[in-house]
């Protein structure tokens, strides 16, 4: 097979608001940068942000509130960061040309998320504010000569030597190329693993690429029980199967009803997305679902226009490709997987334990802790992709580069991996994957216990076993490396949530449903690589150095 070989100062993995930041503050430094990007991602999607633009609110109460959501589990020093830092995202993004909904006074109009003291969520006119930033984004990287953005590619490995990043390799997913990438530092920006379920408001590309890769290069990965699931998305039609139909509407007088009609929440004016999530899981468990397997979600009470123009972004899809009127018609809608709270150890500069190596975005866990907050992840994301790129444009004249042989010599494991793989007749990898989303959607989502627990983990060992068997194609093998991530991934997710044995935020247990304080308050999950080379799981203090 053919071996390209690319080099360049800072690599940056994912092509999302973090990636797209660190990028630019790199080349700014700079740097000659390598951004690479697999597909779409999912910050397009993006609704809003959180920011203090209304009386009352400020940079202490956004402190504040995401602390007490994260239900002790949030990181003190990288909260207080984010939540300093919020007060940049209007003016950085207006900058971009993003026009945010305003009143006539020219006061930004926030929506309110569930959860959150005063509404935050800065939003352009018609929710199109992921869309919106991405452009503006897109347009300076596009302008700035210094970033080669390299599309349809799967980085698949870090490659670490001595404590050091020395690169990257993986694939060209059209061409089936081997890629080699000679750098000095790394952002690993990839994004989160929703696509581990079947059943998620992520593309096809986020299947939690970032969080395996970060594991084999040696980096300690906490809080992977925390996936949260985002309460109302479409069950059917198919086309917009896990399209969000938004919780915001709750507020303002929509309601949720079970198959017999009875309308089994009374009060969403403090209710958070974990709970609801619980709540409506356990109504279609109970055999109390619609025909489709969901719930139904009645907006048709809410003005027309505050549907169709604050919320266009939910709406439009919902009638464009799936035929569904949200404001005269009923939804069916069921929880699907969403945002990744947990990831990867970092410092408050995004660097990590190893050298040249920084992660930013979904990749990087302690901001959010058990819950959060509607409009954190995209704010997160911007304010921290922002900083990785300020550190790493420092870092990296510092850092020097291998030889290529050295780089080679590194990278032979995937490689011969990739060999095999293509030389083999075997089982499809696209089946296998599917497998793997089907197994996680019934023992490691909204709802856990031990005995799917124990048996999702015996279930992984036999898809590793298995996994050996595979073949592929130049085409397909994307889907092998993704499945080979997706297996790491899974196991990260099920040992954390089997080890903690108590119901906290999104991370919910049947066999243990409530919150224990008394043994998990001040507790932590922390994943990490044995001297065999094996994955290891050990509870330590939630301060402790991991």
């Amino acid at each position: 097979m053919a071996i390209v070989t690319h080099e360049t100062d800072v690599l940056v993995i994912g092509a999302g608001f973090a990636g797209n930041r660190a990028a630019l503050g790199a080349a700014a430094g700079g740097a000659k940068v390598l951004q690479t990007a697999l597909g779409a991602g999912a910050s397009h999607n993006i609704m809003g942000f959180s920011a203090p633009v209304v009386e009352g609110d400020s940079v202490e109460v956004i402190f504040s509130d995401v602390m007490a959501g994260s239900l002790g589990m949030s990181d003190p020093e990288l909260t207080r960061i984010y939540a300093e830092k919020t007060a940049e995202l209007v003016p950085d993004s207006e900058a971009l040309g993003v026009p945010f909904k305003k009143d006539a006074s020219g006061n930004i109009v926030p929506l309110h998320s569930l959860g959150t003291t005063y509404p935050r969520l800065v939003h352009q006119y018609q929710c199109l504010t992921g869309l919106e930033i991405q452009r503006g984004l897109n347009r300076q990287i596009r302008a700035t000569p210094a970033i080669t953005v390299r599309n349809n590619t799967l980085i698949t490995d870090l490659l670490v030597e001595n404590g050091a990043v020395r690169g990257a390799c993986g694939i060209d997913s059209v061409s089936g190329e081997f890629l080699l990438i000679k750098c000095k530092a790394v952002v690993l920006a990839a994004g989160g693993s929703g696509r581990i379920h079947p059943f998620t408001t992520y593309p096809n590309d986020v299947t939690g690429d970032g969080m395996a890769m970060a594991w084999r290069a040696g980096l300690p990965i906490i809080d992977m029980e925390l996936l949260q699931f985002e309460p109302c998305c479409f069950v059917t039609p198919k086309a917009i199967y896990g399209y969000c139909n938004p919780t915001t509407f709750l507020k303002m007088g929509a309601t949720l009803t079970n198959r017999l009609g009875q309308a089994f929440v009374t009060d969403y004016s403090s209710i958070q997305k974990d709970e609801l999530s619980r709540i409506m899981q356990t109504e279609i468990l109970e055999g109390r679902g619609t025909p489709h397997g969901g719930i139904f979600y009645d907006v048709r009470m809410i003005p027309e226009d505050v549907v169709k123009v604050n919320h266009y972004v939910h709406y439009q899809p919902a009638l464009d490709e799936g035929g569904i009127d949200i404001c005269k018609q009923i939804s069916e809608v069921a929880p699907a997987g969403h945002s990744f709270q947990g990831g990867v150890v970092v410092n408050a500069d995004c660097s990590t334990k190893v050298a040249g190596l920084f992660v930013a975005g979904e990749n990087m866990g302690g901001v959010h802790g058990a819950k959060r907050m509607g409009g954190d992840a995209g704010g997160a994301a911007l304010v921290f992709g922002k900083i990785a790129g300020a550190t790493v444009a420092k870092a990296y004249k510092q850092l020097d580069l291998c030889a290529d042989s050295r780089l080679a010599a590194l990278a032979e494991p995937t490689l011969a991996l990739v060999k095999n793989a293509l030389a083999r007749k075997g089982d499809d990898p696209s089946a296998f994957r599917g497998g793997i989303q089907e197994m996680m959607r019934d023992k490691v989502g909204v709802i856990k216990s031990e005995q799917g627990l124990s048996s999702a983990l015996h279930d992984l060992d036999a898809f590793e076993a298995a996994f050996g068997r595979l073949a592929a194609t130049p085409a397909s093998l994307r889907d092998l490396l993704s499945a080979r991530n997706m297996l790491a991934t899974a196991r990260m997710m099920a040992l954390c949530a089997k080890e903690r044995k108590e119901s906290r935020g999104v991370h919910f247990r049947s066999d243990y449903p409530k919150q224990d304080d008394a043994n998990w308050a001040d507790r932590k999950v922390v994943i990490s690589q044995g001297k065999d080379g094996a994955m290891r799981s050990e509870v330590v203090a939630r301060n402790a150095k991991a």
